[in-house]
């Protein structure tokens, strides 16, 4: 299986951004362990309720099953069968299709646990992506989990790219023909801004200002050939600097702004062939291309 954003052995090019997200090692090491535990006063989704029953993606049946569907996937029997945070959970409900809204007691803004360096927000954001993972291959109609303290101080939403996004490379395809997306019909400049911005909203940022690294160097995007978009970097992008126990050329720093674009951006626009990232006036560039070994499964 190919890991994506490795430009080199031992350098790791990734987005990091301000705050805390739920990375697919974050999710996996802190799903909830079932636990055989009473319910007490907590409501329990229906075991009766499939979801073939209700494939529209709205109503309480819905999200019920969808519930369900997690505390089995998890071998609770009800939400008090979770370790903490997930055992906060109080109530669920779905306000518009697709969309399941967690109300989460407002315990969590406490720290009651003593957890160092603690953020409820990141709390919420684990609460809501492990969820995503257990239900996403089972409930396609799961487009967006909100997790919200029931005073609604606090809200984090884990929308279903999310979740695709961090799936291996092998079942891309396949998530790609049962639920495809549909080409943009926009070309030029009007493309390349939308690919950007459908790339910015992915990381929840307004611009590269939010970006980290290599990325806030980002200054413009075009595109003159369809399928095609060239993002320039301002000429001030570095020779070479370290990271780890290595250095960073800037031919590998182009590699992973282009490979982390074009991969964040795979499913949700099929028309894009190729990311180029050039730095402006020193002539250095790099492509990948969507047929690169970089986004093929072995």
């Amino acid at each position: 299986m190919k890991h994506f954003y490795f430009v080199a052995p031992t350098l790791v090019v990734a987005i990091a951004l301000a705050g805390c997200s739920v990375s697919s090692n974050d999710i996996s090491e802190s799903a909830p362990q079932a636990t055989e535990t009473k319910a007490s006063g907590v409501p329990r989704a229906s075991p009766s309720v499939m979801p073939s029953q209700d494939p529209t993606g709205t109503g309480q049946q819905w999200v019920d099953a969808v519930m369900q569907q997690w505390l089995d996937f998890e071998g609770a029997r009800s939400i008090q069968g979770f370790i903490w945070p997930f055992n906060l959970v109080t109530r669920w409900e779905s306000t518009e299709p697709g969309e399941i809204v967690l109300h989460v007691d407002d315990s969590i803004t406490g720290n009651a646990e003593g957890i160092s360096d603690y953020s409820a927000t990141s709390e919420l954001d684990s609460i809501a992506g492990v969820m995503m993972q257990s239900v996403a291959e089972e409930f396609p109609t799961v487009e967006n989990i909100t997790a919200v303290t029931e005073d609604g101080t606090l809200s984090v939403d884990y929308a279903r790219g999310k979740w695709e996004r961090s799936q291996p490379v092998s079942m891309r395809d396949s998530m790609m023909a049962a639920d495809p997306r549909p080409e943009s019909q926009l070309k030029g400049q009007a493309w390349a801004d939308e690919k950007m911005n459908q790339w910015f909203e992915q990381l929840g940022v307004q611009g590269p200002e939010g970006l980290v690294s290599s990325f806030r160097l980002i200054t413009s995007w075009e595109s003159s050939e369809k399928g095609e978009l060239v993002i320039h970097l301002d000429k001030s992008f570095p020779s070479s600097y370290e990271v780890g126990s290595g250095m960073m050329t800037v031919e590998e720093d182009l590699q992973g702004i282009s490979v982390t674009i074009l991969d964040n951006l795979y499913m949700d626009a099929p028309e894009l062939e190729q990311v180029t990232a050039v730095v402006d006036g020193s002539g250095q560039a790099k492509s990948v291309d969507r047929d690169d070994s970089w986004f093929t499964a072995s």
